[in-house]
C-alpha cells in the first residue's frame, strides 16, 4: 500500500476485503456490494450521501499542521569573527602519481582550510563551538545538475566528505547529505562525486522521495504562506550546515550560499523564476543555518547556473565560512564573482528586511594555510 491509512481506513479496509484506494479504483457498486455483504447496516440517505462523499472515511479528517523549521543557529564570542575567508594553493596534479592521490589531497585541502574557518571563529572550543557530541547533522550541498564537479556547477565532493568528517570529529551522532536536484537525484548525485564522496566518509545519503515533502511554513514576501519542501532530513536535525558553489546565475546573477536552499523546495519551483529575488530572500527568514560555506576555489564565471564548459572555469582557491548567508554571499559576489552586490537584488531585499547583513571588514578575519 502506497499510503498511511487511518483508523478509520482501516477499519474500512477489513470490511471492504483489503483494497486501498490510493492504490486501486474503487467503484460506488462495488463498495455498496461488498459492504452490504459485511452486513453492514446503512440507511438510504447516508448511503446516498454521506458515503457517496466520504467513501473511505475521510470526513472530518484534518490535513497535518504545516512543519517549521528550527533555529539551528549557534551563538558565538562577539570578539570572534562571523565570516572567515581561507586561501590556500591548490595541489598541482603533477606532485602526484595518480588521480586518486590528487583527489585525496584536495580533500585534506578542504578539510584543513574548513577547520581553520572553524577555529577561527570558535576560538577554544573550534569545531565544537558548532558541532556537540550526538547532534544529528544535515548537509545541503547543490546538485541540483548532472555535471562533473570540474565543471564548479555544484558542490564540490571534497569539500562535502571533509565536512563531513569534521563533524564525526566532533562527536556528532550522524550526518546526512541531502538535496532535491532538478535534474534525476541518482545522476546527480553519481556525476557530481558528491553521493559517492558522502558515504565514504559515512555520512547518510537521502535523495528526495515523494513522503519526504510536507508543507513548510514560511510566512515570507513571496511564499506567504506554505510550500512543500524537502523536510525528512530535518525531522530529526540538531545542526544545519550549507556547502554551496560560488558561480554566476542567469537569473539573479549570482549563487552561493542563500539560493543554495532553493533546492529544498518541492515543484512547482520554477514558478518562482518570476520573482526570484523575492523568493530568495525569503530563505533569509526561513533557514537559520548553523554555518554556511561557499566553496572559491573554482568559480562559474559565465553561463550559469548550468555551465558546460572549462573556459567558463576560474581558480579562486578560497573557501569562505560564516554564520550569516548574506555576509558571505556579499563578499563573494563582489571579492570572487567580481560583481557589485546592488546588482544581486536579493541581498539589498534580504538586508532592507533586517533578515541579514552586509560584510564589514571588522567582522572578516582572512587566513592562508
Amino acid at each position: 500500500m502506497s499510503e498511511k491509512l487511518t483508523r478509520t481506513q482501516l477499519k474500512n479496509l477489513e470490511r471492504l476485503g483489503g483494497v486501498n484506494p490510493a492504490d486501486q479504483s474503487f467503484s460506488r457498486r462495488q463498495f455498496l456490494t461488498q459492504a452490504g455483504g459485511t452486513g453492514l447496516v446503512i440507511g438510504g440517505a447516508v448511503a446516498g450521501g454521506l458515503l457517496a462523499r466520504d467513501q473511505w472515511g475521510m470526513e472530518g479528517v484534518k490535513p497535518p499542521p504545516p512543519v517549521r523549521l528550527k533555529d539551528y543557529s549557534v551563538v558565538l564570542s562577539p570578539s570572534k569573527p562571523n565570516l572567515v575567508v581561507v586561501r590556500s594553493s591548490p595541489p598541482r596534479a603533477e606532485n602526484f602519481a595518480s588521480r586518486e592521490e590528487e583527489l585525496h589531497a584536495r580533500e585534506e585541502q578542504a578539510f584543513t582550510m574548513v577547520k581553520a574557518a572553524l577555529e577561527a571563529m570558535g576560538g577554544d572550543r573550534g569545531v565544537s563551538a558548532f558541532i556537540s557530541k550526538g547532534d544529528v547533522v544535515v548537509i545541503k550541498p547543490n546538485v541540483a545538475f548532472d555535471k562533473n564537479p570540474d565543471l564548479a556547477a555544484t558542490t564540490q565532493p571534497d569539500t562535502v566528505s571533509a565536512v563531513v568528517k569534521l563533524c564525526f570529529g566532533a562527536g556528532a551522532r550522524k550526518v546526512i547529505v541531502a538535496d532535491n536536484p532538478i535534474n534525476n537525484p541518482e545522476s546527480c548525485f553519481f556525476k557530481t562525486k558528491v553521493g559517492e564522496a558522502a558515504i565514504r566518509a559515512g555520512a547518510e545519503l537521502m535523495m528526495p522521495q515523494d513522503s519526504y515533502f510536507e508543507q513548510l511554513y514560511v510566512g515570507g514576501e513571496t511564499i506567504t504562506g506554505t510550500w512543500k519542501m524537502f523536510y525528512r532530513p530535518f525531522r530529526e536535525a540538531t545542526k544545519v550546515i550549507g556547502i554551496s558553489p560560488v558561480k554566476d546565475h542567469n537569473l539573479c546573477k549570482a549563487t552561493v550560499t542563500m539560493k543554495n536552499w532553493y533546492g529544498l523546495l518541492g515543484n512547482p519551483r520554477n514558478q518562482f523564476h518570476q520573482n526570484i529575488h523575492g523568493i530568495i530572500s525569503d530563505f533569509a527568514l526561513m533557514m537559520k543555518p548553523t554555518f554556511v560555506i561557499a566553496d572559491g576555489r573554482k568559480l562559474l564565471m559565465r553561463n550559469g547556473p548550468t555551465g558546460g564548459s572549462l573556459n567558463d572555469v576560474k581558480k579562486g582557491d578560497t573557501i569562505v565560512v560564516g554564520t550569516d548567508c548574506t555576509s558571505v554571499d556579499s563578499w563573494c559576489v563582489k571579492e570572487l564573482l567580481g560583481k557589485q552586490r546592488h546588482e544581486i537584488l536579493y541581498l539589498d531585499k534580504v538586508i532592507s528586511r533586517g533578515l541579514g547583513k552586509d560584510w564589514r571588514p571588522q567582522w572578516t578575519r582572512e587566513i592562508t594555510v
